[in-house]
């Protein structure tokens, strides 16, 4: 029932307005964006363990719960609060980087990506106003 929902929509309109390939296209680009929001996530995750690392390490008491077990996940367990801060935050820090370099790549290439199967002049006008109406719709709306 609620895929026939899908297909009234305005969303459904556009996406038949693009061949296959692009549909395809713009399906590869949202995974690649989901995974890179993933990777913050995780490095965020880091940035967290360095905090509860450190207070533990301050205080002078064993890290326990969740940071316990990530750190007995991760094997450094058996190391100073110190290797174990400076390999978190190594840890971290490369996965920003990756993040933000592979980032840049697709950007890069999703902002130089270019609508080759327009087929007509009139299909594009087409999206364009199907587009805008969809723009009004969600103004009105809110």
């Amino acid at each position: 029932m609620k895929v026939f929902k899908f297909k009234q929509t305005d969303y459904f309109q556009i996406l038949k307005l693009i061949s296959q390939s692009d549909r395809i296209k713009l399906f590869l680009v949202s995974i690649i964006q989901i995974f890179l929001a993933f990777l913050d996530l995780i490095g965020v995750a880091f940035f967290g363990l360095i905090g509860s690392v450190t207070v533990a390490a301050i205080s002078s008491t064993k890290v326990a719960g969740r940071t316990e077990s990530v750190i007995n996940f991760i094997g450094l367990e058996n190391y100073t609060s110190q290797v174990q801060v400076a390999i978190l935050g190594s840890l971290a820090a490369a996965l920003m980087i990756i993040k933000t370099f592979t980032s840049l790549y697709f950007n890069k290439k999703i902002i130089f990506f270019k609508e080759t199967n327009v087929k007509s002049k009139n299909k594009m006008m087409k999206m364009i106003l199907m587009m805008m109406n969809l723009i009004l719709t969600n103004t009105k709306n809110k």
